[in-house]
């Protein structure tokens, strides 16, 4: 029942965002025809005005439902993004990747031999995390959207053997490429992958 509720809350995010897309479509329309087209009967720029100021209305009220302009945010949105999305936490002896609240997969730090940073040629180009473990051939997965990442990587330095400038390089450099697979570190003699 609780993955019910998650999923029609899910739903209704999907629902809002759609409304905020065909908004802003309508919008960008709105624009180009008042622009590029003379020809509008008078009665057809006051029917595109009306229909952009909607489109505008509800667009504004999409973006204050999340708390993007002024201070009131709806809870339930919050509490829900903070659910889905995906958070990977440690502490001095592992790393914890959860996903809809639930740990789902742990990783010692002594375990992990190489780290790589893959961005696929996607419409919206999203650097996921791959640590390569010691003891099993199946890697560790997570997308750069993961609630922690900062900190995570602000404890490479601690955790990970010869982390240093030149890797933090690395992910710099991934994080502006559109895609490309990155060799951040590894736990051979000289700590990079090439």
């Amino acid at each position: 029942m609780k993955n019910k509720s998650k999923l029609s809350k899910f739903f209704s995010i999907l629902e809002d965002f759609i409304l905020l897309l065909i908004s802003l479509s309508f919008v960008v329309f709105f624009i180009y025809q008042m622009t590029n087209d003379e020809e509008l009967s008078l009665s057809s720029k006051i029917s595109l005005v009306l229909f952009s100021g909607f489109a505008l209305a509800s667009i504004w009220v999409l973006l204050k439902k999340f708390g993007w302009v002024g201070n009131q945010t709806d809870p339930s949105y919050k509490h829900l993004l903070d659910e889905i999305m995906p958070a990977v936490s440690f502490d001095d002896t592992k790393i914890t990747l959860q996903e809809n609240n639930e740990k789902i997969q742990k990783i010692a730090w002594d375990n992990i031999s190489k780290i790589i940073i893959t961005i696929d040629d996607s419409l919206l180009p999203t650097p996921i995390w791959g640590f390569q473990l010691k003891q099993t051939s199946e890697p560790f997965y997570f997308s750069n959207d993961a609630k922690g990442i900062d900190d995570l990587m602000d404890e490479f330095k601690n955790k990970l053997t010869g982390f240093n400038d030149e890797n933090y390089g690395v992910i710099i450099s991934a994080m502006g490429a559109m895609e490309g697979t990155f060799g951040v570190w590894s736990d051979d003699h000289d700590h990079r992958i090439d």
